[in-house]
């Protein structure tokens, strides 16, 4: 399974590079970049992995990878000691263990999935410059 997630990291790596004149442009929205990223790495990245049993330690490689990637995206260096959090907040992402999850609990037609995905809270971060994390709470997800 590790080769898997290598493979899915690389292809997910190979499109953000197809696309890094977009993705690296300083004079584009951060908001904007993050609509690019969603729709071309990270299906890349995700693709064939819902069905997948995950071990903890491959979660964080793809947990990093992506990070990697955003934070190169938005021109921010680990230097700059900036929380993860923020930097998914400004770009509206969400980690791809979370929307492996969801994508898992989606697919089974049980009645308990449909349960936990009516109690599923989104969260969004207001900003990245700003020093205490405020998170507002937005209507439950609910997938039919």
């Amino acid at each position: 399974m590790e080769k898997e997630v290598n493979f899915r990291i690389q292809c997910g790596w190979n499109n953000w590079r197809k696309v890094s004149g977009v993705i690296c442009d300083k004079r584009v929205p951060v908001r904007l970049k993050g609509k690019v990223h969603k729709a071309v790495v990270r299906p890349a990245l995700i693709y064939s992995l819902e069905v997948a049993p995950l071990k903890k330690s491959e979660e964080k490689k793809m947990n990093a990878a992506e990070m990697n990637m955003l934070r190169w995206m938005v021109g921010v260096t680990r230097r700059d000691r900036i929380r993860n959090e923020y930097i998914r907040g400004a770009v509206k992402e969400v980690e791809p263990s979370k929307r492996i999850q969801e994508s898992r609990l989606r697919c089974s037609e049980s009645p308990v999935s449909s349960l936990f995905l009516t109690f599923d809270r989104q969260f969004s971060v207001s900003s990245l410059q700003s020093p205490v994390l405020r998170v507002r709470f937005q209507s439950p997800v609910i997938y039919w």
